[in-house]
């Protein structure tokens, strides 16, 4: 393992881009699952932030990264083979706000998306967004109801009409059976 920053950003200075599924060959790399293995930021980073649930938060070095399917295979500092890159399953990949690149206009990364308001087109709330998976075919939004059950709606236009980042509201069609 690598050496622990001090002090580690706060949780709240940490976006967090995705989960590490696993560990990719026998030479360290790890895959971490993310909603767009394109996105240019985790693949242009110079460092990234692994972060254990109990807290702890290791800074790495990215020695480099490239997409792959669902994931982003990336090579981290310190981390020299497979066994130690199984250590990380788990772990949390995140950036500091400063390493994320700047959008343009109407623009959005996922991560803003959890938490927001689900509505539909007549603006009755249906819930709210407590997390992004993937079924390798789409991107999928997992809303929660305000009874705690969670349903995956697909994240692509036919269903989603209006992203309103400003005022945390996401609008979706409520296609029969969707929410049900």
């Amino acid at each position: 393992m690598s050496e622990v920053v001090i002090p580690a950003p706060s949780k709240e200075d940490l976006i967090e881009i995705g989960p590490v599924v696993g560990p990719h060959g026998i030479r360290g790399e790890l895959k971490i699952w993310v909603p767009d293995p394109s996105s240019s930021s985790l693949l242009k980073a110079k460092s990234i932030y692994l972060r254990h649930d109990s807290g702890e938060c290791l800074e790495f070095v990215v020695l480099g990264a490239r997409p792959a399917k669902s994931v982003v295979l990336i090579k981290l500092s310190g981390i020299k083979d497979r066994t130690a890159a199984e250590a990380f399953c788990g772990w949390k990949a995140c950036l500091t706000n400063g390493d994320m690149l700047p959008l343009e206009k109407n623009e959005y990364y996922l991560f803003q998306l959890k938490g927001m308001s689900v509505h539909d087109p007549a603006g009755r709330i249906l819930g709210k967004i407590s997390a992004l998976s993937s079924n390798n075919a789409q991107d999928l939004l997992v809303i929660e109801s305000a009874d705690g059950s969670e349903k995956l709606v697909p994240f692509v236009s036919g269903i989603v009409k209006e992203i309103r980042l400003s005022e945390k509201i996401l609008v979706i069609e409520n296609i029969e059976g969707l929410l049900d």
